[in-house]
């Protein structure tokens, strides 16, 4: 699905499927409302628009494919709910934001080499060695403490901060590395 020139593109109905590739472009908006829809292709976002992806209410974007999926493009998307349901997994292009929450079912988020953002009022939910976030991970707003659904080579790692006193952001990523060739100084 390509949405091109100054095209508003609508998705008027729930649980739509796009089953190849997604292109924003130029200034183009696609705009969903509170309608949930799944990509098994590339999400590419290349336009200038003010909001170029525009939805409302407890929408959720599913990526599903069992082939690796990338998100990328020149301007960072902001999504509302993201579901990671495919075991190709996604990788993050371009920084991208999650507002609402990061459901991980199946498949790894690969957020190297940019960043991957939830806001401050995003949560996550499930996760496993299956399914996990690899690479930079940012939470803005946390108040009091919060757990990163991280991992790296099968590994589910998960970090936390805690002790919060005031409303912070962190950002936090898992290396994987054997204990025994630290050393300290």
């Amino acid at each position: 699905l390509s949405i091109t020139n100054s095209n508003t593109k609508s998705i008027a109905f729930a649980n739509a499927v796009i089953n190849g590739n997604l292109l924003i472009d130029n200034t183009a908006v696609l705009s969903v409302g509170s309608n949930n829809f799944t990509v098994a292709g590339n999400w590419t976002n290349n336009s200038s628009a003010a909001t170029p992806f525009s939805f409302s209410g407890s929408q959720t974007v599913t990526f599903n494919s069992g082939s690796p999926q990338i998100i990328g493009g020149t301007v960072g998307t902001i999504f509302n709910n993201f579901t990671m349901n495919g075991s190709g997994g996604v990788s993050i292009n371009t920084t991208s934001t999650i507002s609402g929450n990061l459901q991980l079912t199946n498949g790894i988020i690969n957020s190297i080499p940019t960043l991957l953002i939830m806001g401050n009022s995003a949560t996550w939910s499930s996760g496993s060695n299956s399914s996990y976030v690899d690479g930079p991970l940012k939470k803005t707003g946390i108040a009091s403490g919060f757990v990163f659904p991280l991992g790296s080579g099968g590994i589910w790692a998960r970090i936390e901060v805690s002790g919060i006193t005031s409303s912070s952001d962190f950002q936090a990523q898992y290396f994987r590395a054997d204990p025994s060739t630290v050393t300290s100084s």
